[in-house]
């Protein structure tokens, strides 16, 4: 249960969203936010990477003018109005490369793409506004909205992981609350992007991902802090010694994740949900946690007899990469579709008559690796065929080394959102 604050930070996008959605829903904020008696100041984004330095001019006076802006002390609270673009940048500003900054409180009004936030916040109002995506009921964007004002809402916490890519003699760190990705899923995202202008519709994703379907990357994976795997066979997680922490690729999606979903209905990690089961699971990620995803090709016992000790890459391995991609690849991917199935999916067996098929009722490897830990390291082995790259909720750009860890909440700085 949360108390209502006295006063918020509105910060709007108004680029997000199809055009006259935020217009229209930022009337309807403002007059409720006023009529609960509410002060409310007003900041705007202007263009791209606007929203950190909005964070970072409230982080400058926050703890003056957050401190007196609740009446229980909750520190800063912002109404934000835009994508998961528009959060993600605000936080980079509100928190400085450590974790340090504000205690932060969050009521969000999605008016972005994707909206996984959201969605992993309200994954059955996200769902029914996708399928009916042309209509004008805005009340499905409104329940964060709603907890804030109904004083009986919950407070549910984001996991924020300090991300540090570094490629060449270039560092950077960055800050993630959703996903931290690299080879298939940070692949599809940047070449989507060159495709805008061609392909503005969802239409480029398609493009990119068939472009990238084919593409294995090398390199070594370390997990870190109390990691963990899970075992359909227990239907539990399992601690890894640390020689079981490092693995080697080649791998062609990894992912890390702190929620469940990066669209309504698309549930890469079902065990990750932002919003905790009644009665409560064992699997459920604690907020310190990622989840963090796998898939490795040469798991597989039909490519191995394939391959019959070749090189995996090249021209001369098209043929078994492109016959993975058909056959486990886009299965598997329809199955994060239909409510986390594809972590039970394991190949059958290899001596069986059709070693590459894949199933619940296999009795071979798992296709699905599932992990969770507190961070990770990866370092990718670049080629003349692969790219190095990292996407960090969204922005994509190269990296040779990644290195992620969670952040705890130090005092006096957490970030929780309306739910």
């Amino acid at each position: 249960m949360s108390s209502c604050p006295q006063q918020v930070h509105l910060i709007v996008n108004a680029a997000a969203g199809a055009p006259g959605v935020s217009k229209r829903l930022e009337a309807v904020v403002l007059a409720r936010l006023r009529s609960a008696g509410i002060a409310v100041q007003r900041h705007s984004t202007q263009s791209a990477g606007d929203g950190a330095r909005i964070g970072r001019e409230l982080r400058s006076t926050g703890q003056q003018a957050g401190s007196s802006s609740s009446s229980d002390d909750a520190g800063l609270v912002a109404v934000l109005l835009g994508g998961d673009g528009t959060t993600g940048e605000v936080l980079n500003g509100l928190y400085d490369a450590e974790g340090r900054g504000l205690a932060v409180r969050l009521a969000l009004i999605p008016t972005g793409t994707a909206n996984a936030l959201y969605a992993g916040l309200y994954p059955e109002a996200a769902a029914a506004a996708a399928v009916a995506e042309n209509s004008e009921d805005d009340a499905w964007r409104l329940h964060s909205l709603d907890a804030l004002l109904s004083q009986s809402g919950q407070l549910v916490p984001l996991t924020l992981s300090r991300v540090r890519p570094s490629h060449g003699d270039a560092q950077k760190t960055a800050l993630a609350h959703l996903v931290v990705s690299h080879a298939l899923h940070a692949a599809i995202l940047h070449d989507a992007e060159a495709l805008r202008a061609s392909h503005p519709g969802v239409e480029r994703f398609k493009i990119a991902a068939r472009q990238n379907s084919t593409v294995w990357h090398a390199g070594t994976l370390t997990l870190h802090g109390n990691a963990r795997v899970y075992d359909p066979a227990t239907q539990a997680f399992k601690a890894l010694s640390g020689e079981d922490s490092t693995l080697d690729g080649p791998v062609i999606y990894l992912t890390a994740m702190s929620t469940d979903r990066l669209e309504p209905t698309f549930v890469p990690a079902p065990f990750g949900s932002l919003v905790g089961a009644e009665p409560p699971s064992p699997l459920a990620r604690p907020p310190g946690d990622l989840d963090v995803l796998l898939i490795r090709p040469l798991r597989s016992p039909c490519v191995q007899r394939k391959l019959a000790g070749r090189a995996w890459h090249g021209t001369a391995a098209e043929d078994v990469r492109a016959a993975f991609a058909q056959e486990v690849l886009w299965p598997l991917t329809g199955k994060m579709y239909e409510k986390g199935a594809h972590v039970d999916m394991r190949y059958a067996e290899s001596g069986g008559e059709e070693p590459g098929r894949i199933g619940s009722d296999g009795a071979g490897p798992l296709v699905f690796e599932y992990y969770r830990a507190q961070g990770y390291d990866w370092v990718a082995h670049a080629s003349a065929d692969t790219r190095s790259l990292v996407c960090v909720d969204g922005a994509v750009s190269g990296a040779e080394r990644t290195e992620v860890r969670t952040l705890g909440s130090a005092e006096g700085s957490s970030v929780h959102v309306y739910r």
